[in-house]
């Protein structure tokens, strides 16, 4: 994943996401389509960017159920970083990530 990708996700900065999908279309599709990686939804999960999270299921919904490296669902880190509010916005989008 590029760096700025990265960045954007970890300062939940939605402009600069845009920027970088404005430069590259593709961006989102490229990742969508390695099976298992650490997308910018789970970083953005993981610290508690709720408004990023959301703005990332709406561009890649596929995004919600899909698992990183180690196994592990957006729902997932979510949990395991205490992130309360984020699970409840990821069980409001589909109750059914409980069972990713």
């Amino acid at each position: 994943m590029d760096q700025r990708m990265i960045e954007a996700a970890h300062m939940g900065d939605i402009n600069l996401l845009y920027e970088l999908i404005l430069n590259d279309p593709y961006v989102l599709q490229r990742i969508d389509d390695v099976p298992f990686f650490n997308t910018q939804l789970q970083v953005a999960t993981s610290v508690g960017h709720i408004e990023f999270m959301m703005e990332m299921i709406k561009l890649k919904p596929t995004f919600a159920r899909k698992l990183n490296q180690a196994g592990f669902s957006s729902m997932h880190l979510a949990l395991q970083n205490h992130r309360t509010h984020a699970v409840l916005r990821l069980l409001r989008f589909d109750e059914g990530l409980v069972r990713v």
